[in-house]
């Protein structure tokens, strides 16, 4: 579903929710992303060559230095199947430089030692964050897989309903019950499909 969707099953379903703004909602579609992130751990892959003497790169949107799981580079221009990495550790601040290390070079990656030739392979395994929803593109849709797309609306209107100095305890229970039930088999989707860890599984498609 795109977030226009969403937005007008949220209102549907319950009418009260057109007295929140639509800004209001997202924010709370958002909040939702993220836990549902928290609790999958979903994990993507990144990766980038090096450039002669540059220790600095970028990162994807997604990626955040705290959530990286591994780092690994490689001097073949091309990786194979038999490419062998060298793994980089994570270098805390005011941390003695030794070996290989990555370090937070203010929401970048930094590299220990300078790579001194060009076009070496790095590869990065991540725990992912959620692209967040904007307000203003309504014909996107929420960064996880179609068929889990009801869970924004059962957890916004949960929060609505259970909002405010007089709040819909019945219908916020309800809702709060069918957010917790889809929960509970998207993390049992994830749990059968590691019995076939054959490769990384981009879990929002």
């Amino acid at each position: 579903m795109t977030l226009a969707e969403i937005l007008a099953k949220i209102k549907r379903y319950y009418p009260k929710a057109t007295t929140w703004t639509d800004a209001e909602i997202v924010n709370v579609i958002n909040d939702e992303q993220r836990e549902i992130f928290r609790q999958l751990q979903l994990k993507d892959m990144y990766e980038f060559e090096t450039v002669e003497d540059q220790c600095i790169y970028s990162l994807p949107t997604s990626c955040e230095i705290e959530f990286i799981e591994y780092v690994g580079a490689t001097e073949d221009t091309t990786i194979t199947s038999d490419s062998e990495f060298t793994e980089y550790t994570f270098a805390e601040l005011n941390e003695e430089m030794s070996g290989y290390k990555y370090f937070d070079a203010n929401g970048l990656i930094g590299l220990y030692p300078v790579p001194d030739a060009t076009g070496w392979n790095v590869r990065l395994i991540f725990y992912k964050r959620p692209a967040l929803m904007d307000v203003t593109k309504t014909s996107e849709k929420p960064e996880l897989k179609e068929d889990w797309h009801r869970i924004f609306v059962y957890g916004a209107i949960a929060e609505i309903a259970g909002s405010g100095s007089n709040p819909d305890i019945t219908t916020a229970n309800n809702y709060t019950q069918k957010y917790n039930k889809l929960m509970e088999d998207i993390l049992l989707a994830k749990y059968n499909n590691k019995k076939h860890p054959k490769k990384i599984k981009d879990w929002s498609r």
